[in-house]
């Protein structure tokens, strides 16, 4: 059955572990009234990525919080996202079709648990440089194996946006998610699943000039979160 997917990006001003879990708890309890809805996902900034920090770029303030909705009826899941809106001044909602080049078996995380790690969301625009077919076919097909060859992530889902719903003034072509160890957050050597320096100046160096092919490095945000499984 065909799955509507809608991702909300939210800057709040409330920047506090309790203040997220507040958020997480209003989630579970609006999509499970919904039996439309089979999936749901939040992802925030609190200290448990604090040492994630230098992994961040883009445009300040960056978004804080982003919730995922898998739904059977596009309608439901639009009505969560017009309830979630009414706790922050500031978002953004998108329906986006996702490919998920690689899954996330390794860690499984059960409903209300914090996935394992850390999930790097990536905000990107498409450079002018390209066109969209082009920028597509760089991205979703020869780059999504060097990043998967290159990196310990476990986890991989490329959101690439189709439509924009209310009024948006955050302009984005994609999301991506990326799932890695805990190591990750302050060793380059555990980012890149690099056993010794020359190792990890052969992956950084290969991964860098990918995404140099389909990114314009000043034209991307890039936000380290705590993943929870909502429903």
């Amino acid at each position: 059955m065909f799955m509507n997917k809608v991702m909300i990006i939210t800057w709040s001003d409330c920047a506090e572990d309790d203040v997220y879990l507040s958020r997480l708890h209003l989630l579970s309890e609006i999509t499970k009234t919904r039996s439309s809805i089979r999936t749901a996902r939040l992802a925030f900034s609190d200290s448990g990525v604090n040492d994630a920090v230098s992994r961040q770029m883009g445009r300040k303030p960056l978004p804080n919080l982003m919730a995922s909705i898998w739904s059977e009826n596009l309608d439901d899941a639009l009505e969560v996202c017009e309830a979630w809106k009414q706790t922050s001044d500031k978002n953004s909602l998108f329906g986006v079709s996702e490919k998920e080049p690689l899954p996330n078996k390794k860690y499984p995380a059960e409903v209300g648990e914090r996935v394992h790690g850390f999930c790097q969301v990536a905000l990107l625009q498409r450079p002018e440089r390209l066109m969209k077919e082009e920028w597509l076919s760089i991205w979703q097909q020869s780059h999504t194996q060097v990043a998967i060859e290159t990196q310990s992530t476990f986890g991989y889902r490329q959101n690439l946006i189709e439509d924009v719903y209310g009024n948006n003034d955050y302009s984005l072509d994609a999301i991506v998610e990326e799932n890695f160890p805990p190591e990750a957050m302050t060793s380059d050597h555990a980012f890149y699943d690099a056993e010794d320096g020359i190792e990890l100046g052969k992956r950084q160096e290969r991964m860098m000039t990918s995404c140099a092919r389909f990114i314009d490095f000043d034209r991307i945000d890039v936000v380290p979160m705590s993943e929870y499984l909502v429903k």
